[in-house]
């Protein structure tokens, strides 16, 4: 990979102190930081953290509430979404908002500016020369493809405009690991040839850290922690992002999939924690089942989840910034 010079270089895009949300409920808290011309950002987060916030924010989906998004030096805090595409900034949305009704050919003809001197079939030929598994998929309904395919439909729409930045939002999600791994490197080649710079915000590890030059994790709406060019190989505050920060030593067992702390699962519940996993009473296994349970080591055993306390339903709303009745 590329990694982008430690000479003093502009940013091309800097987000100072933002904060934005829904309505009356806040979401980003103060979130700063900045892109380098050519640099991949991973961003690492649970689910209701603020990561589609803040790429919504940037794209100008949703207004900031105060704060700065700055591009190439300029404040472009106020401006429409068309303009930041204009200037430069791409982004494939979670769930990837394509256009159902139309073919894979015209959702890229929709996306094309003829900002340059190509026409609309050029810009298409190109784009399919860096994605060449599209050729067999333009004529077809994008609602008809599979979610890998979708997932590189979108990818290409919004590079066959050639932009400056790309603003990821979860691109693993629900795709096979071919794709994954075929996302990984046409985007690496795309950042040593064009200088693309990418903002990627994800929950898959692997995946940021094959493709990242730096992480940050976002919890609550702010950066609670970041991982430098030189801390990628770091394996205790690589350990210490694995769990999402404070340290967690996160698992994923083999056999269910359920991502489980060792020392929850040994002890009681924390106060302000979730419950864990318990297993289910296992009833006394027949000389048949004995059998099978000694050879079959993949034997899966049934669980259930405790229902959280009170206590720990409001510390949950209360990370949403939302208010929670005792009714």
């Amino acid at each position: 990979m590329n990694r982008v010079a430690d000479r003093e270089v502009a940013p091309l895009l800097t987000v100072d102190r933002l904060h934005a949300g829904y309505g009356r409920i806040p979401v980003l808290q103060g979130v700063s930081f900045s892109v380098q011309p050519g640099e991949v950002v991973g961003m690492l987060g649970h689910n209701g953290m603020g990561k589609t916030t803040l790429l919504k924010a940037i794209m100008g989906y949703i207004p900031a509430t105060s704060g700065t998004v700055g591009w190439d030096g300029r404040d472009i805090t106020a401006i429409e979404s068309h303009e930041r595409a204009n200037l430069g900034i791409s982004y494939v949305p979670q769930g990837r908002g394509m256009f159902g009704n139309l073919t894979a050919r015209e959702n890229l003809a929709f996306a094309w500016t003829g900002a340059d001197a190509l026409s609309v079939e050029q810009a298409i030929d190109a784009i399919v020369r860096d994605l060449p598994r599209l050729e067999p998929l333009l004529d077809r309904q994008a609602a008809a493809l599979s979610g890998g395919e979708q997932q590189i439909l979108a990818l290409a729409r919004s590079l066959i405009a050639e932009p400056d930045l790309l603003l990821l939002d979860e691109p693993t999600e629900g795709i096979q690991p071919s794709i994954i791994d075929e996302i990984a490197m046409l985007l690496r080649r795309l950042q040593q040839e064009r200088g693309l710079a990418v903002v990627v915000v994800e929950q898959n590890l692997d995946f940021l850290l094959a493709l990242s030059d730096r992480m940050l994790l976002l919890e609550k709406g702010a950066i609670a922690g970041k991982i430098a060019a030189d801390q990628m190989h770091d394996a205790a505050l690589l350990e210490e992002f694995a769990g999402f920060g404070g340290g967690r030593d996160t698992r994923i067992e083999k056999s269910t999939g359920v991502k489980t702390t060792p020392a929850a699962v040994a002890a009681a519940p924390a106060p302000n924690a979730l419950a864990p996993a318990r297993a289910a009473p296992v009833p006394p296994a027949s000389p048949r089942n004995r059998a099978t349970m000694q050879t079959d080591p993949a034997r899966e055993i049934t669980m259930n989840v405790r229902r959280p306390t009170l206590d720990q339903m409001r510390e949950l709303v209360s990370g949403l910034h939302m208010d929670m009745g005792d009714e």
